[in-house]
């Protein structure tokens, strides 16, 4: 038992609990929902020298809240908690953490702890502390979501009531573990990790036990489809038994060299604003946008489905020459180098990524981010990209020379089953009462179809132990692919990740271009416009030809068509890939990737990447809600400071420190601690590139001028 002005917990009170099994691991587990909490203070005096200490520490158990003071008493719980149910490297206790990153760095240098898994430097989502038998989980990553949101959509009635509490706990005040805490700030403590336990509960109920439920979101839908996917089938002839994807997904194997080529061809999605209109308020702008455009196109088009052909020394010079050797019948990623390129006049945006260019000439034009014009470009495409480079740009000359060619075909009838179920379970599913959990994971497993195939085979490993601290591992290519070919659980291929999004740039960047100087802004799956009646053809057209490429897919694995529009709740049918009319707004403005302003039925709304919505309107507002005015606020030289912008940013501290000052109360106290991530205050500031200013000033104000 510990005391601290009276925060008791008693170690008999623990509730009791089943044991589970893991057969994959060989692991029993408690099946209870456990959550933990870390409340911090943050020293920001000197930015030279900032450091944060935890004040106060909270778990919950089942229905048990227990809360400490310091470090020493964690390890005195985290002892009594182990001796209580027996805990060891075989028998354990899941404790799930909102965000494990932060909580871990303060406890990873008092812990011993291994089997820390991590998707990147200080991103742990996973770690045993094999001295306590306790494992650690990120159940950030299971739910995708902040922990207001994850709160929010609880789907449980007896949850109902569950929210995270307003006026959140001010971390600003110094609190030494000596501070007296109130019962307001208690209760915003046992909140949070009452939210945890809360969807923890109802992640083991819709998946049968703790040790079913994923370590993330996107394991989720992984899990689903690789089920699918490996189902067993018995041969007529002998009845013995076989896995026929299996068999199909063995023989698409990767080589070192051509996964270089893939990952140079990878690039997400197409994101922009028609340079002609930044900075200008536009009345009437129209969005229109994609149903589901990455499953969509999983389903309209053909993927690599053969063994990748390495060609070099093509020596191919014209376009027309490429698509011959190509042929209608496979896909490639191929090595392009163009000279004298530059976007033609009448295409209203630049395709070609910047970061991607292998290689480039000095006298480059870049427009946010896009090659406008360059004497020279080396880069690795897709022929999806390829097409769509002709189309776009303006060349003299054009060498393709060397890639890898693939047979394609419609992906495999098991992936385009499962895409449909998410899509029809998301349509059907939305707004019913009692099937609100199904909802929401199935909405979350059709956003992840894409993710789960481009995951990075070859990717430098970082490590954290205990002796050690973070270290990185270069990956090694030949190792990495070996074992990703040789993987028994492997289900998908890196390269249909690579042509979804080429397929997806290409729907959105053809939108593009038919609109001509009438686009205004896009990203990824939506155009916002001008003129609707004037491409009211072009939607219709489109929305019939995905219609129809959709349907040959589903008939190709005879299926029946009527699932890709299934019927919502009213009756209504939702079919999928369409362009979807969203609306008009009254004016927009935007200030290039992902910052625009719009005006609305009455309302103002803010899309700015780094700034909160409401953070940001609030400065917009703050002397006055006049729409031209507060257009006008929002400009090259919009900022908000750092005490209204609602922004934190953190350091991560290795090193011990002492801190000795005042608390609050006025009570003086001292501390030492040995690691720590740090919380401080951030404000924004629109920052136009110098780059971004030149391309505006020189190439759109002389258009203007014409």
């Amino acid at each position: 038992m510990i005391t601290n002005e009276g925060i008791i917990w008693d170690a008999k009170k623990l509730p009791e609990a089943e044991l589970v099994y893991d057969f994959k691991y060989k692991i029993r587990y408690y099946n209870l929902p456990c959550a933990f909490d870390i409340e911090t203070t943050n020293i920001n005096d000197d930015p030279k020298n900032r450091i944060a200490f935890p004040y106060h520490m909270q778990l919950m158990i089942g229905d048990v809240f227990i809360t400490c003071r310091t470090i020493e008493q964690l390890g005195k719980i985290f002892s009594e908690i182990q001796q209580n149910y027996g805990l060891d490297g075989k028998k354990r206790l899941i404790m799930y953490v909102h965000n494990l990153p932060f909580e871990f760095q303060f406890i990873r240098c008092y812990f011993h702890f291994c089997d820390c898994m991590s998707k990147s430097q200080r991103q742990v989502y996973k770690v045993f502390f094999d001295e306590f038998g306790i494992e650690m989980r990120d159940s950030c990553a299971l739910s995708g979501m902040s922990l207001a949101k994850t709160a929010e959509n609880l789907t449980w009635p007896e949850h109902s009531s569950i929210r995270k509490l307003k006026g959140d706990l001010d971390y600003r005040p110094v609190r030494f573990p000596s501070t007296r805490i109130t019962e307001t700030e208690r209760g915003y403590c046992y909140n949070d990790v009452k939210i945890i336990c809360c969807y923890i509960e109802e992640q083991m109920k819709y998946y049968g036990n703790i040790t079913k439920i994923p370590l993330t979101n996107t394991g989720r839908v992984r899990r689903f489809v690789r089920n699918h996917c490996f189902h067993v089938e018995k041969n007529k002839k002998t009845g013995k038994k076989y896995y026929p994807y299996k068999q199909m997904i063995r023989r698409l194997t990767l080589e070192p060299l051509e996964y270089g080529y893939l990952m140079g061809a990878f690039l997400g999605g197409y994101t922009h604003a028609n340079a002609m209109y930044s900075t200008k308020v536009l009345k009437d702008v129209h969005s229109i946008d994609f149903t589901s455009s990455y499953p969509t196109v999983m389903m309209s088009e053909k993927y690599p489905m053969s063994k990748g052909v390495f060609v070099n020394n093509l020596n191919i010079t014209s376009y027309n020459e490429f698509v011959k050797f190509l042929t209608d019948r496979r896909l490639a990623v191929v090595e392009v180098e163009l000279w004298d390129i530059e976007t033609k006049p009448e295409v209203p945006d630049d395709y070609l990524s910047d970061s991607r260019v292998r290689e480039k000439s000095k006298d480059v034009i870049q427009n946010n981010g896009r090659i406008h014009k360059a004497s020279y470009v080396k880069v690795i495409l897709t022929n999806i990209d390829v097409e769509m480079v002709v189309k776009a740009y303006s060349f003299t000359s054009i060498k393709i020379t060397s890639g890898w060619f693939y047979y394609k075909e419609y992906l495999p009838k098991e992936i385009i089953e499962c895409v449909l179920e998410f899509y029809e379970k998301k349509t059907t599913l939305k707004g019913v009462k009692g099937m609100e959990a199904e909802y929401l994971l199935k909405k979350g497993m059709l956003n992840s179809c894409y993710g789960m195939c481009v995951t990075d085979i070859c990717k430098d490993k970082e490590t954290c132990t205990f002796e050690n601290g973070w270290s990185t591992e270069p990956a090694d290519y030949d190792v990495d692919i070996d074992k990703y070919n040789n993987d028994p659980n492997r289900f998908l291929s890196y390269a249909w990740g690579v042509f979804i999004t080429a397929y997806a740039r290409r729907n959105l960047f053809t939108g593009i271009m038919s609109m001509g100087k009438d686009y205004v802004y896009c990203d990824t799956d939506s155009i916002k416009f001008l003129n609707l009646d004037a491409h009211k053809a072009y939607i219709e057209d489109y929305n019939s030809s995905i219609i129809r490429k959709c349907t040959e897919c589903l008939n190709y694995h005879g299926l029946d068509p009527a699932m890709l529009a299934p019927k919502n709740q009213k009756g209504v049918e939702k079919q999928i890939g369409i362009w979807d009319y969203e609306g008009k707004y009254d004016y927009f403005k935007t200030l290039g990737c992902k910052r625009y302003l719009t005006y609305k039925d009455g309302e103002f709304d803010l899309t700015c990447a780094g700034l909160p919505t409401k953070a940001g309107l609030n400065a917009l507002m703050a002397d006055g809600t006049d729409i031209q005015q507060v257009f006008n606020r929002f400009n090259q030289t919009f900022e908000v400071p750092v005490s209204d912008a609602d922004k934190r940013g953190h350091f991560y501290r290795d090193t011990s420190f002492e801190y000795s000052g005042v608390d609050k109360n006025g009570k003086y106290d001292r501390i030492t601690y040995r690691s720590c991530c740090v919380l401080f205050d951030i404000g924004f500031k629109v920052n136009f590139s110098d780059l971004y200013d030149l391309y505006l000033d020189n190439y759109v104000g002389a258009v203007n001028a014409l």
